[in-house]
């Protein structure tokens, strides 16, 4: 029961989206959450900020619409597509702030580890998400 608990969180659209706006960017002077980054993106009208947000706009809007039992076909490819577009926006981030701005996020511990947390979500949030919450219908049923 707590493996169905730890699977169900692990999962969940929101512990995705979270570990998303909480990868630690880490420059030469300062550390920052990628969330700051993507709000300031947002108000210069930048690819990676829009592309992060749609994201996170088609994961929610997928989770609220199926009511969190996704368990066809179109919502895992919905869900997909979000994480797809969450990915992305993390890529052209880093392209686009190549130096000495994002320069020490891939050496220092904290901010790998934020981004591998976000790398292991994600792939369980696409290859788990369906069979746990097929499981969370099979038990709601007996």
């Amino acid at each position: 029961m707590k493996f169905m608990k730890l699977k169900i969180l692990i999962t969940h659209p929101f512990t995705l989206i979270a570990s998303f706006l909480l990868v630690f960017i880490s420059g030469q002077h300062q550390g920052y959450f990628y969330f700051q980054e993507l709000i300031a993106g947002l108000i210069y009208g930048e690819v990676y900020s829009i592309v992060g947000s749609l994201g996170i706009f088609t994961i929610l809007s997928c989770h609220f619409k199926y009511k969190g039992v996704t368990n066809n076909l179109e919502a895992c490819f919905i869900n997909l597509i979000g994480s797809v577009l969450l990915i992305i926006s993390l890529f052209l981030f880093f392209y686009h702030m190549e130096g000495i701005y994002v320069s020490q996020t891939f050496v220092q511990i904290v901010p790998l580890i934020s981004l591998l947390v976000f790398c292991i979500l994600v792939s369980f949030f696409v290859l788990l998400f369906p069979i746990s919450n097929k499981d969370v219908i099979n038990s709601d049923l007996h």
